[in-house]
């Protein structure tokens, strides 16, 4: 429910098991974004809101014209490739790289003015969601290897 600038939701048990939803207080804020219809022009990343798991902030670095944001978290980055997207609290962003511990996103001034990523520290925990399409490709891949073992090689 929409009232003036309060937002009302209805939660279930998954969502607060996979998300860090559960330690929200009031007045905590949140990313929010319209869903796209279908027959829109899509403009950006594919994004369901279908949280997999939360992560650890790992590095928030300043650096000329963006800040360099560290993730750890091996489960979503084993389902991502560079250049990828992940959504984190939301935000859909570009895989800038990754690591054995994560991924690294760059946060540019717009995306700093208009989400709620401006005040991660060191140690927060994200929701993350990983890319739909990658994600499909990771699963599909998992369940090959698991049918024939010999593929690993």
């Amino acid at each position: 429910k929409l009232e003036g600038e309060e937002a009302t939701f209805d939660v279930v048990t998954e969502t607060l098991d996979c998300s860090t939803l559960g330690a929200f207080a009031a007045g905590d804020r949140v990313n929010i974004e319209r869903a796209l219809c279908f027959g829109e022009r899509i403009d950006g990343h594919l994004v369901q809101g279908h949280v997999l798991c939360t992560g650890e902030v790992a590095a928030v670095t300043p650096q000329e014209g963006q800040v360099w944001l560290e993730v750890s978290d091996s489960e979503v980055a084993s389902r991502l490739s560079l250049k990828g997207s992940v959504a984190v609290d939301g935000v859909s962003l570009t895989v800038a790289d990754l690591t054995s511990e994560g991924f690294a996103v760059a946060l540019v001034p717009h995306t700093l003015e208009r989400t709620i990523l401006d005040n991660l520290v060191v140690g927060d925990l994200v929701n993350l969601e990983p890319d739909l399409v990658g994600q499909w490709v990771a699963e599909r891949i998992q369940e090959v290897m698991e049918e024939d073992p010999s593929l690993e090689d």
